[in-house]
């Protein structure tokens, strides 16, 4: 599936929001759904929250794939007692999570546990190597919770997993998505894909067509390392209440760690011609990734009601009128 012009998304867009409106899934009743425990103090999602956090390293085995590493980043004591909602997150193809700080410290100083997994094989085609860092990385936080001693003792909401990847990443929530169902929600940033090489990503999609749980994709518009056909497929599949954005003028590294998207694109640009240079700053792309993705995890793992004109409204319908957002979707399951 192609992109269709600019103009046509909205209108789409515009139907979707009617439509989630009409069935009362304007995302106060998906955040509502969420179980009682801790509750979120809304703070700007686009700038890094209040709290300070902590980190420290760990490894755990992977099924059938060998040892991972990890850094869990844990959120200060802020009055409340009740255990964090915790994210899984990782990165893609030929990279590491410390590769993309920046989103691990933004979710941690807005109230996340995160465990930012790093794979045994980096450069491995098979989605499921990062599907199953998702899976193991959840039960590693369960059971490090659960341990006494632990950095992470009683400080992960199991109730509240979530799990968020760029590329290969990506791909790897979605599939874990599809076949775990402890993750309450779902962030993929560029899902892998590739028109060439189709079969590396075919038990990924079948995954996604048996998610149950709120899932966004996002996407850079000047993205030419995943294509278009790879996060609209996907969200297409997708049966569970979802949403679809594309960041205007974002690409595909731009969503790795601004300085070292800034050094590695002089390589991918020109000796490698991989991906598409950005026409915005990489600290848009951050921004408005961030923004939204911590909407999204604030509304169905927190369970706050608090950004649904931003998620669902007049504030994402904003966005796209002013061109930050190039295009964009959103639905939820009909009743």
């Amino acid at each position: 599936m192609r992109l269709g012009a600019r103009g046509a998304w909205k209108l789409t867009l515009a139907i979707g929001i009617a439509s989630v409106a009409a069935c009362g899934g304007s995302g106060g009743s998906g955040g509502s759904s969420a179980p009682a425990g801790r509750t979120l103090t809304p703070t700007d999602p686009e700038t890094d929250g209040p709290l300070a956090f902590t980190s420290s390293t760990l490894t755990f085995d992977g099924e059938g794939f060998g040892t991972y590493s990890a850094t869990a980043f844990v959120p200060a004591p802020d009055g409340q007692n009740e255990p964090w909602p915790s994210v899984v997150l990782l990165n893609g193809l030929s990279a590491t999570a410390p590769m993309m700080t920046w989103l691990s410290d933004h979710l941690a100083s807005h109230g996340y546990v995160v465990l930012a997994v790093t794979p045994p094989n980096p450069f491995s085609l098979d989605v499921t190597q990062w599907a199953r860092g998702f899976i193991d990385g959840a039960s590693t936080l369960e059971s490090e919770s659960a341990r006494s001693g632990s950095p992470l003792a009683g400080q992960v909401d199991s109730a509240r997993l979530g799990a968020i990847g760029l590329s290969m990443g990506g791909a790897g929530a979605l599939e874990a998505a599809g076949t775990d169902p402890r993750f309450a929600a779902v962030v993929s940033l560029a899902p892998g894909w590739s028109d060439y090489a189709k079969f590396l990503f075919q038990d990924t999609l079948a995954a996604a067509g048996k998610i149950t749980t709120p899932t966004q994709i996002q996407r850079g518009s000047e993205d030419c390392l995943v294509p278009a056909d790879g996060p609209l497929g996907y969200y297409a599949a997708v049966p569970a209440r979802k949403q679809y954005l594309e960041i205007h003028g974002g690409d595909h590294i731009g969503y790795i760690n601004d300085g070292l998207a800034t050094v590695a694109g002089p390589i991918v640009f020109d000796a490698v011609p991989i991906d598409c240079p950005t026409t915005v700053p990489y600290e848009e792309q951050h921004r408005l990734g961030g923004k939204y993705a911590t909407m999204w995890f604030d509304t169905y793992l927190y369970g706050s009601d608090h950004w649904s004109d931003a998620l669902y409204g007049s504030g994402f319908a904003a966005d796209l009128a002013s061109g930050a957002l190039s295009q964009g979707m959103t639905s939820a399951p009909q009743p």
